[in-house]
C-alpha cells in the first residue's frame, strides 16, 4: 500500500511534466504491457497455486522442478518479446517516426522484465517472504520519485528512460536474495500441468484486464483526451490495489495450508 501511494505521487508528477498528447500517446503504449501478460498461458498463474500447495505437502523435488520449468517458460518469453520489439523498432526506424521508436524501445524494455519480475515474485509470494517482497518493491518505487527528474528535465523522452530504468531495477532487486535460487530447465509434463491448473484463473485475469482497460481503449483514438484522463486512471489503479494487496498475501498462505 506504501509502495502504490508513492508510486501514485510520482505518476501525478509525471503526468504534470509530460504534455497531454504524449501522456495519451503513452498510456496508449502501455496497453501492450498490460495484455501481453495473456501470452503466459497461465503457467504463471498454475504455479501461484501450486508452488505453495506443494511445498505445503512436503514435495519439494516437484516445487523445486516446477519452479525450473516456469523460469524456463518465462526467458522463452523474454526472448520472443525482444525479437518482436526489436521488429516495432525497425519498421518505426525506416518510416522515419523517431518517437514511436523510442517508445517501442522502452515498451520493449518493459515487457522482457515484466515476465522475470512476475515469475521472482511469484517464489517470494511462494515462501512468504511477503516483508522481503515489500522491502524490494518500496525501495524501487523511491528510486521512481528519484528518477522523476528525467521526466522534469527531458519531458516524454525522460518518461521512457525512467520507465525503463524502474523496470530494469525492479528485476534485479527481485533477483538479489531470491527465495528459490533455481536454474531453468524445460519440463514440457510439468508445463502442460500448470496451464490445466491456471488456465481458468488466466482467463479471468485476462477478462478482468480488458474490462479494467476498456475506458482507455475507447479514448485511444484521441491521445490529447486520453491524456487528459491520466489522472483518473491513476487514481483507478491505486483504489484496485487495496484488494489486490491482500489477495497477495492470503492466496498463496491458503494454498500453503
Amino acid at each position: 500500500m506504501a509502495t502504490n501511494f508513492i508510486s501514485l505521487v510520482t505518476n501525478v508528477l509525471v503526468a504534470r511534466w509530460t504534455e497531454p498528447y504524449n501522456m495519451g500517446v503513452w498510456n496508449i503504449a502501455l496497453l501492450f504491457t498490460v495484455y501481453s501478460p495473456a501470452l503466459q498461458l497461465g503457467v504463471l498463474n498454475g504455479l501461484n497455486r501450486e508452488l505453495p500447495y506443494l511445498i505445503g505437502t512436503g514435495d519439494k523435488e516437484k516445487s523445486l522442478n516446477m519452479a525450473r520449468a516456469s523460469y524456463a517458460w518465462c526467458l522463452i518469453l523474454s526472448v520472443l518479446s525482444i525479437l518482436v520489439a526489436v521488429g516495432f523498432v525497425i519498421w518505426f526506424w525506416y518510416r522515419g517516426q523517431e518517437k514511436e521508436c523510442y517508445t517501442s524501445i522502452a515498451i520493449g524494455v518493459m515487457i522482457v522484465c515484466s515476465w522475470l519480475s512476475l515469475y521472482f515474485t511469484t517464489t517470494y509470494r511462494t515462501h512468504a517472504e511477503f516483508g522481503r517482497l515489500a522491502k524490494n518493491t518500496t525501495l524501487v518505487a523511491l528510486v521512481g520519485v528519484a528518477f522523476t527528474l528525467f521526466v522534469w528535465r527531458f519531458g516524454y523522452f525522460g518518461l521512457m528512460i525512467r520507465a525503463a530504468l524502474l523496470a530494469i531495477l525492479g528485476v534485479v532487486a527481485l533477483y538479489c536474495k531470491r527465495p528459490i535460487p533455481v536454474r531453468p530447465k524445460w519440463d514440457t509434463a510439468l508445463l502442460l500441468h500448470l496451464v490445466r491448473v491456471g488456465l481458468p484463473i488466466w482467463f479471468l485475469g485476462v477478462m478482468a484486464s480488458f474490462f479494467m482497460t476498456m475506458d482507455r481503449l475507447v479514448l485511444a483514438k484521441s491521445p490529447q483526451s486520453l491524456g487528459y484522463y491520466t489522472a483518473a486512471i491513476q487514481v483507478g489503479s491505486f483504489v484496485s490495489m487495496i484488494p489486490i494487496a491482500f489477495t497477495m498475501v492470503l492466496y498463496p498462505q491458503m494454498s500453503h495450508r
